[in-house]
Protein backbone atom coordinates (compact mmCIF):
# COMPACT_ATOMS: atom_id res chain seq x y z
CA UNK A 1 0.00 0.00 0.00
CA UNK A 2 1.43 3.60 -1.02
CA UNK A 3 0.95 6.07 1.54
CA UNK A 4 0.10 9.16 -0.87
CA UNK A 5 0.71 12.04 1.96
CA UNK A 6 4.63 10.71 2.57
CA UNK A 7 6.16 12.97 -0.66
CA UNK A 8 4.93 15.72 1.37
CA UNK A 9 7.53 14.92 3.89
CA UNK A 10 10.20 13.46 1.92
CA UNK A 11 10.26 16.24 -1.15
CA UNK A 12 10.15 19.22 1.34
CA UNK A 13 12.81 21.12 -0.61
CA UNK A 14 9.78 20.71 -3.57
CA UNK A 15 8.70 24.23 -4.85
CA UNK A 16 5.15 24.55 -4.72
CA UNK A 17 4.78 28.21 -5.05
CA UNK A 18 7.13 29.56 -7.71
CA UNK A 19 6.65 33.07 -7.49
CA UNK A 20 6.77 33.31 -3.88
CA UNK A 21 9.67 30.62 -4.07
CA UNK A 22 7.39 28.96 -1.30
CA UNK A 23 8.38 24.84 -0.76
CA UNK A 24 6.66 22.11 0.74
CA UNK A 25 9.65 22.59 3.75
CA UNK A 26 8.11 26.25 3.96
CA UNK A 27 4.17 25.34 4.23
CA UNK A 28 4.93 22.41 6.78
CA UNK A 29 6.50 25.11 8.69
CA UNK A 30 3.98 27.41 8.70
CA UNK A 31 1.37 24.56 9.59
CA UNK A 32 3.79 23.69 12.74
CA UNK A 33 3.50 27.20 13.81
CA UNK A 34 -0.07 26.59 13.78
CA UNK A 35 -1.53 27.70 10.64
CA UNK A 36 -4.73 26.23 9.83
CA UNK A 37 -6.59 27.81 7.40
CA UNK A 38 -6.28 28.96 3.70
CA UNK A 39 -6.22 32.69 4.66
CA UNK A 40 -3.77 32.20 7.49
CA UNK A 41 -1.97 30.15 4.55
CA UNK A 42 -1.93 32.84 2.07
CA UNK A 43 -1.47 36.02 4.38
CA UNK A 44 1.88 34.17 6.34
CA UNK A 45 3.63 32.72 2.97
CA UNK A 46 1.92 34.98 0.32
CA UNK A 47 0.61 31.49 -1.64
CA UNK A 48 -1.33 32.02 -4.53
CA UNK A 49 -1.40 35.59 -4.52
CA UNK A 50 0.71 36.34 -7.40
CA UNK A 51 -0.62 34.31 -10.39
CA UNK A 52 -2.56 31.73 -8.38
CA UNK A 53 -1.07 28.23 -10.00
CA UNK A 54 -0.10 27.01 -6.97
CA UNK A 55 -3.22 27.48 -5.07
CA UNK A 56 -4.64 24.04 -5.96
CA UNK A 57 -1.67 21.86 -4.39
CA UNK A 58 -0.93 24.66 -1.65
CA UNK A 59 -4.50 24.28 -0.56
CA UNK A 60 -4.23 20.03 -1.26
CA UNK A 61 -1.20 20.40 1.07
CA UNK A 62 -2.70 22.02 4.22
CA UNK A 63 -6.11 20.03 3.72
CA UNK A 64 -4.21 16.97 4.22
CA UNK A 65 -1.91 18.34 7.16
CA UNK A 66 -4.31 19.91 9.64
CA UNK A 67 -7.40 16.90 8.32
CA UNK A 68 -9.27 16.97 11.46
CA UNK A 69 -7.21 19.57 14.01
CA UNK A 70 -8.95 22.29 12.71
CA UNK A 71 -12.65 23.16 14.46
CA UNK A 72 -15.94 23.35 12.33
CA UNK A 73 -15.85 26.84 13.54
CA UNK A 74 -12.25 27.53 12.36
CA UNK A 75 -13.03 25.88 9.37
CA UNK A 76 -16.00 28.05 8.44
CA UNK A 77 -14.61 31.33 9.36
CA UNK A 78 -11.23 30.45 7.16
CA UNK A 79 -13.88 29.68 4.05
CA UNK A 80 -15.54 32.80 4.61
CA UNK A 81 -12.53 35.12 4.84
CA UNK A 82 -11.21 33.31 1.84
CA UNK A 83 -14.29 33.77 -0.24
CA UNK A 84 -14.26 37.96 1.25
CA UNK A 85 -10.66 38.41 -0.29
CA UNK A 86 -11.54 36.57 -3.37
CA UNK A 87 -9.52 33.31 -2.45
CA UNK A 88 -9.15 30.54 -5.12
CA UNK A 89 -12.01 28.23 -4.53
CA UNK A 90 -10.41 24.47 -3.29
CA UNK A 91 -9.59 22.15 -5.98
CA UNK A 92 -10.90 18.56 -7.01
Amino acid sequence: MIDNRSHYYFNSDMIICVCKRVSCRDLNAAIDKGVRSWAELRSELGVATTCGRCACEARRHLRERTQGSASPAETMAGQLISAAIGAVRECA
